[in-house]
């Protein structure tokens, strides 16, 4: 397997790990209530209709994020590397 591949396996891996599973669904629940009362108050008080698609995303997205950010600490833990050294597009490498 290459470092890619390496890379995002470690990352699945500890993703599925308690406690990473409990504590990303805390968040997504809190996180969740919180976005769907700002993004969909009026559907909620009934003076439009529920966009269930949104309800799940404004739960999903919240869980995707915790998962993934405690994943990818605890991958770095483990292969003894900066978390800060994974680089992404947007950061200038020059």
């Amino acid at each position: 397997m290459g470092k890619i591949s390496n890379w995002s396996f470690g990352l699945w891996r500890h993703a599925w790990r308690a406690p990473v599973p409990r504590n990303a669904l805390k968040v997504a629940l809190v996180v969740g209530v919180i976005l769907n009362l700002v993004n969909q108050g009026a559907a909620f008080s009934g003076n439009e209709p529920i966009s269930w698609f949104h309800v799940l995303l404004n739960f999903l997205v919240p869980y995707c994020v915790a998962s993934y950010s405690a994943a990818r600490v605890r991958y770095a833990e483990e292969c003894r590397i900066p978390a800060d050294s994974f680089s992404t597009d947007n950061e200038n490498t020059s």
